[in-house]
């Protein structure tokens, strides 16, 4: 077994939330009179991000580059409150359960997500799939700083890691770690070419790889 842990990204990778997460921002600067598509745009540059970081950069592109922290947390706490509600119809994505379910037990396996620590750890537990994981972490922590700790803790060898995501921002850390990255390929995802990336839209097919 070439590898021995299996990282995935969450929004994107194992739920289909593209749309669900732009009505949260959309609805989060109501009243700002910023266009949907300018938003989506920011959304896709700035996918992987932590939603404070996303927020923050929308209000600087169309706004004005200064915000009053109550100003930037009454948008986050607008963008929370839908996001609380959506989650609740966020769909699964369904090769990425069959793949879960070809894998389990098999492998170490994590999701690390810009999410916050305790949404993430509320929407797994609602979508009932926490049995696949070994653990669930979320951010404030860095995905890159969440890979690191894994591998000191775990001891596996960096070639033994794989980190599946869907932006440029999970490549990075994935490159930045110097483990196997596949960037999950959808609608919204853009990646740089690299030697230690391959891509898929269908984690089935790589299960003859690892």
């Amino acid at each position: 077994m070439k590898y021995k842990a299996i990282l995935f990204d969450f929004d994107g990778v194992i739920v289909d939330s593209m749309e669900l997460k732009l009505d949260s921002y959309c609805y989060a600067f109501e009243g700002y009179n910023i266009n949907k598509n300018e938003i989506r745009k920011m959304q896709i540059n700035n996918a992987g991000f932590s939603r404070n970081v996303v927020i923050r950069n929308i209000y600087n592109q169309y706004i004005s580059q200064v915000i009053k922290d109550t100003e930037l947390q009454n948008i986050i706490d607008r963008f929370c409150m839908r996001d609380r509600e959506n989650s609740k119809k966020i769909p699964l994505i369904t090769s990425t359960m069959e793949f879960l379910e070809r894998i389990s037990g098999n492998y170490f396996t994590a999701v690390i997500t810009g999410t916050p620590q305790p949404v993430i750890e509320e929407t797994v537990k609602r979508l009932g799939i926490g049995k696949h994981f070994n653990c669930i972490l979320g951010s404030p922590k860095l995905k890159s700083e969440h890979i690191s700790d894994l591998i000191k803790e775990t001891k596996y060898l960096r070639s033994e890691y794989m980190f599946i995501g869907d932006s440029k921002n999970d490549q990075e850390a994935a490159i930045n770690q110097n483990i196997r990255f596949i960037g999950f390929s959808n609608d919204s995802s853009v990646f740089e070419k690299n030697d230690n990336t391959i891509f898929s839209n269908d984690l089935r097919y790589i299960c003859d790889s690892l």
